[in-house]
């Protein structure tokens, strides 16, 4: 898309991302949990300064990676 100005033409690009920019280099998604968890890890978080998706990420990691390999050891299937 163009306009005229009194100094020439002015070029507006259509192709900009759209959305959010990508903050962290995590591949974040959507997961529900109870409104009153969240609302106490969101005061953690924030308490600490830090997003609530890295906060609940760095502790849910450690608990789902033990988990993950005692369910893998067992044999679990998908």
């Amino acid at each position: 898309m163009s306009f005229a100005t009194s100094t020439g033409v002015l070029d507006r690009s259509m192709n900009k991302p759209t959305g959010r920019p990508k903050t962290s280099t995590r591949d974040d998604v959507v997961a529900r949990v109870d409104r009153e968890v969240i609302k106490r890890a969101r005061y953690v978080a924030d308490t600490r300064k830090v997003p609530l998706a890295q906060y609940l990420s760095e502790i849910l990691a450690p608990v789902v990676q033990k988990d993950f390999e005692r369910v893998i050891k067992e044999g679990g299937t998908k």
